[in-house]
């Protein structure tokens, strides 16, 4: 059976994850980090998208 790799399952993955979040929503800082800024961003797609969830 294969495995399925999930990208944040490595810290570089999960950077790279967060980079590529930040590139598309963010672009004046894509460092990789989720800082409050980011966290901020997705909260709000998240409650635009799937209210009350």
């Amino acid at each position: 059976m294969d495995t399925v790799f999930l990208v944040w399952e490595t810290d570089d993955g999960y950077k790279a994850l967060v980079r590529a979040f930040q590139l598309h929503f963010r672009q004046k800082n894509y460092d990789g980090i989720m800082d409050a800024e980011t966290a901020a961003i997705l909260y709000a797609l998240l409650e635009k998208y799937f209210p009350g969830k």
